[in-house]
Order: C-alpha cells, then structure tokens, then sequence
C-alpha cells in the first residue's frame, strides 16, 4: 500500500512539477476512498463483489478532476481562478456520472442499487474534494 501511495505521489509530482501540491493531491485521494468505505462501515451496508468496484470508480473521478485542477494551477498560478474556471465543468462531470449511475438505484437486485448508490456518493465526494480540500490543502502562506 505504501508503495502505491509513493508511486502515486510521483506520477501526481510528474504532473504537478510540485512536491507539496503532489503530497496535496495524494492526500485528497485517500480521502475519498476513507470516506466513502468509513460512511459504508458506519451505516453497515453490506460491501459485495458488485459494490466493491464503484469505489474505484469515484477515485477516477477524484483523479480527473484534481489533474484538471493541477494543470490549470500551473497556468494560473491562484486557486480562486482556478476553482473560479473549472468550478462548473467539474460538477458538471460529477452531475452526468452521478445521474447515470443513479439508474441503478432503480433495479431490484439490491447489490446493484449499493452500486449505484456508492458511486453517486463517491463521485460527489471526488468533486468537492477537488474543488474545496484540494485548494485549502494548498494555500500559500
């Protein structure tokens, strides 16, 4: 596990050109799997063989999402322009994800209902993780 987290936060340094915002970034990514696992363990439902991979799917969002965020920082050099420009496109992402897999909360088979469930809940989780903890991770002095 750790050496994923390293090799992570190298691939994040590569992209970023920064060691704190890479350390920023890895950070916000383990936040969204310990949320959306934490949230599953206190409302104890049950976490099967469908479910399981919707957590997968909110980390690609996250990752997405903070790489446009990355990018753009390194254009604009202030985070207020750059939530200020990617603010939309990115909730409007986690909008059309979340509301096609909410089609899932509508089956019958309640393993596929978790899934769909997980992931809306991740993806929102990855948005505003990105547009809010990133940046606040973040701030300069």
């Amino acid at each position: 596990l750790l050496k994923l987290i390293g090799l992570f936060g190298f691939i994040a340094w590569i992209v970023s050109r920064s060691w704190k915002i890479s350390l920023c970034v890895t950070l916000c990514i383990m936040i969204i799997p310990s949320t959306i696992l934490g949230l599953i363990g206190l409302y104890q439902i049950p976490l099967d063989i469908i479910a399981a991979p919707a957590v997968n799917v909110a980390i690609a969002m996250g990752i997405d999402s903070m790489i446009h965020m990355m990018q753009a920082y390194r254009r604009l050099n202030s985070w207020s322009q750059v939530r200020k420009t990617l603010y939309r496109p990115i909730m409007t992402s986690m909008f059309v994800v979340s509301t096609g897999f909410a089609i899932f909360l509508c089956s019958t088979f309640p393993p596929t209902q978790r899934f769909g469930l997980i992931i809306v809940f991740g993806t929102i989780v990855a948005a505003l993780t990105a547009i809010f903890i990133l940046p606040l991770l973040h701030q300069e002095e």
